[in-house]
């Protein structure tokens, strides 16, 4: 049977490589999803991805996850977090590594414009121009918002422990820093 969890929060991560490990790790860690899904265009890589995750399931709170090769699994999600993306070959410049990745992208955005479409309000990490958020304001940073029709309906603000609120500050000082 199934488990059944209360307040289920369900997270999805498009991309299974590097960052999208460590972003899904750290989201375990934590306690965040009662339900991850994994998603590569590779499925063996998801697959993959799973398996190591299942293995620490039994030092984080109960939580699901599965794996697939298709968007359509971040149905119902609460967060979309988005790592897909080419890594830089040896001798390739930056500007190749961006037209590559524009493919990848070319085919995940027009998924996001679906839901503003239907007005689905599902999250994303969208870049925001903050107000009061933990403190800071005036500054642009990518954050996990409700998406609608009409826009950005929401911020989400994921519990921060005292370090990672640091850690923030010192993003936001930096960003300001160019301005």
């Amino acid at each position: 049977m199934e488990q059944e969890f209360p307040n289920s929060f369900k997270i999805s991560v498009i991309g299974c490589g590097s960052v999208g490990a460590t972003t899904a790790y750290s989201l375990l860690l934590h306690g965040i999803p009662t339900h991850l899904t994994l998603i590569d265009i590779r499925k063996e890589q998801a697959e993959g991805l799973d398996l190591d995750l299942e293995h620490s399931t039994p030092f984080t709170p109960s939580c699901r996850i599965k794996h697939s090769r298709d968007v359509k699994d971040c149905k119902n999600s609460d967060l979309v977090v988005i790592t897909a993306g080419k890594r830089q070959s040896p001798g390739q410049t930056r500007l190749d590594l961006i037209k590559d990745n524009k493919k990848i992208f070319a085919d995940i955005i027009p998924k996001i414009a679906k839901n503003i479409k239907e007005d689905s309000h599902q999250v994303f990490p969208l870049s925001v121009l903050l107000q009061n958020y933990y403190g800071h304001s005036k500054v642009c940073l990518s954050i996990p918002a409700t998406l609608s029709r009409k826009g950005i309906n929401e911020l989400i603000e994921i519990p921060l422990d005292k370090s990672e609120q640091k850690n923030l500050a010192k993003s936001v000082s930096t960003l300001k820093s160019y301005q």
